[in-house]
């Protein structure tokens, strides 16, 4: 099975593409939490620096994913406390693809309380 995440990684899918098929991939489950982990770790045409990279990015888009689902359940003051320190986080985060599109959704986010 090709890990849907590295797909859009290696393809640079579309924006508004990735997010719809990012969450109906969660919705849904169809996506176990370990398989865009293992299917790196296991990618030998990757270098050590794209593996870490990668991961990184997975890592905080699914910190993010569960930022939106969170803003639901908390307050406002509570919900930008935690978008503060998920942008922190990816601005501090080395190495990381697509580290401008992280930092923008992430501020998208922080404006849509």
């Amino acid at each position: 099975v090709i890990c849907y995440w590295l797909l859009l990684l290696v393809t640079g899918g579309r924006r508004l593409g990735r997010w719809f098929l990012t969450g109906v991939l969660f919705v849904l489950n169809l996506e176990p939490k370990n398989a865009p982990r293992k299917f790196l770790a296991r990618n030998h045409q990757l270098s050590d620096y794209q593996k870490k990279s990668n991961a990184n990015f997975v890592k905080l888009s699914r910190k993010l994913y569960q930022l939106r689902q969170y803003k639901a359940l908390v307050s406002a003051r509570n919900f930008h406390q935690r978008s503060a320190d998920l942008l922190g986080q990816v601005q501090r985060m080395q190495p990381l693809s697509n580290k401008d599109w992280l930092e923008e959704a992430v501020r998208k986010e922080r404006l849509m309380i």
